[in-house]
């Protein structure tokens, strides 16, 4: 039985192009022929399919958070928009004592909006903090 090409058995037909500095292409022509077989493409297999490339993987949580702070932010910002206006319409609409009565509810329930939103924030310092003495580790 005769023995299979090296071709039949490989049966390679896809091809990957590069671009090269005729300097690169010459580098590389070098230390193929300084390789085993001195076959190019192999060489260039070889090099791409036996290395393993340091791969860096990029944490979005912290950025993930900052984003929704400052979403967060801007939903507050419309909501003390709205409650001044809420606060003119009361004014003009209601005696001074029923306009302290609802004014004192919306500035309980803005204060309670203050307190969550400096929760938040507290704990995207933290968040950050922990990210940047990792980032720093490395």
């Amino acid at each position: 039985m005769a023995r299979k090409s090296k071709k039949e058995t490989l049966n390679r037909t896809k091809i990957v192009k590069i671009r090269l500095t005729q300097a690169e292409r010459d580098l590389m022509e070098k230390k193929a022929a300084e390789s085993t077989d001195g076959n190019l493409s192999e060489y260039i297999r070889t090099l791409l399919l036996n290395k393993k490339i340091p791969v860096e993987v990029y944490d979005t949580t912290a950025e993930n958070a900052n984003i929704a702070i400052n979403n967060f932010t801007k939903h507050i910002r419309k909501i003390g928009i709205n409650y001044n206006q809420i606060a003119r319409f009361i004014q003009a609409k209601y005696s001074s004592e029923e306009a302290k009565m609802l004014l004192g509810k919306g500035n309980k329930l803005m204060g309670e909006v203050r307190d969550y939103t400096v929760a938040i924030y507290k704990i995207l310092a933290k968040i950050e903090r922990y990210y940047d003495s990792k980032n720093q580790q490395k």
